[in-house]
């Protein structure tokens, strides 16, 4: 199947649109993949299926056309409606849903490579990094690989299609997607992962956070990594999965769950150090043996903390 060629252009169309419809250098999407910036060229040409990819998967028809740019770490989509049945269903479908609808993308890969050991190290997900792809289409979708992400930015019609401005449902679609940006934004300034609800030390026993902390510098001795480690706090309810992780933003702070104590508490901070001992060294995080680093942490006796660390003693 070769790549649309045809026109994009606004004549005789039922309407017009625009999309961001994948993400550029991470992080990956739901398969694994990465998309290099510059895999494609701006103006690439694509057709629009009206829902699931109908147009790869089958005979149907192109509800549309539109051309892919790049826009800062994202390619969008500015395409026209055609004028047709299918063409008024679209138009339909991306009025009624707004900003909500996501938006999945056909391709050919035409060159890729598995991820290098830093690449894993900052996306332990990704499964490779595509080079060179031929994208050939675009659809409308109810769950796409890249996500909310991956959305409808704008859509109107073209002439008296019965369009009566937003209504009070595409305002407030709109308000959530403002009040998730800002507070990702408040995230990142934070310097903590989207969504984490942090809980400061000064919250918690001063002897969890004194036991946290002689760990940490403990197993940074151990693992041979240079300066002290600084312990954040997270409360579990906002990652319940977790008891605790690292996360690309620093190379010596590890996050630990404000509900853990004693010897659980030591196999985390070990473990969390031990990735950031595999960060250090540019390996993939692995898992296993931060584990095994972890309850041998766990199951230090007192000597090691006097002698080696020089920290309290704590009944475990």
């Amino acid at each position: 199947m070769k790549t649309f060629q045809g026109p994009v252009d606004l004549k005789g169309s039922a309407g017009t649109f625009s999309a961001r419809v994948y993400v550029v250098d991470g992080p990956p999407d739901a398969d694994g993949d990465v998309i290099a910036r510059g895999a494609i060229a701006d103006g690439h040409k694509v057709r629009v299926s009206l829902d699931s990819h109908d147009t790869l998967l089958s005979d149907a028809a192109a509800a549309g056309a539109a051309e892919l740019r790049h826009v800062v770490d994202a390619v969008h989509a500015s395409g026209v409606i055609d004028d047709s049945a299918r063409g008024q269903m679209l138009r339909a479908k991306l009025l009624e849903a707004g900003p909500g609808q996501q938006w999945s993308i056909g391709f050919f890969v035409l060159e890729s490579r598995s991820p290098s050991a830093q690449e894993l190290g900052r996306y332990p997900d990704m499964k490779r990094l595509i080079k060179r792809w031929d994208p050939v289409e675009i659809s409308p979708v109810r769950l796409g690989a890249c996500g909310p992400t991956c959305r409808t930015l704008g859509a109107k019609c073209r002439g008296d299609c019965g369009c009566n401005g937003p209504t009070a449902a595409d305002r407030a679609a709109v308000d959530r997607v403002l009040d998730e940006a800002k507070e990702l934004v408040a995230d990142v300034h934070a310097g903590r992962p989207p969504g984490v609800k942090e809980i400061r030390g000064f919250m918690l026993e001063p002897h969890v956070v004194q036991l946290a902390e002689d760990a940490a510098e403990a197993a940074a001795r151990d693992l041979g990594l240079a300066g002290s480690i600084r312990v954040r706090w997270f409360d579990q309810k906002s990652r319940p999965r977790a008891g605790g992780f690292v996360t690309p933003f620093s190379n010596d702070t590890i996050w630990v769950s404000a509900q853990l104590q004693g010897a659980a508490l030591r196999k985390v901070v070990g473990h969390e150090v031990h990735h950031l001992a595999q960060s250090a060294r540019g390996e993939p995080l692995d898992e296993f043996h931060a584990g095994r680093y972890g309850e041998k942490l766990a199951r230090s006796d007192r000597r090691f903390w006097a002698v080696e660390v020089g920290a309290r003693i704590y009944d475990r």
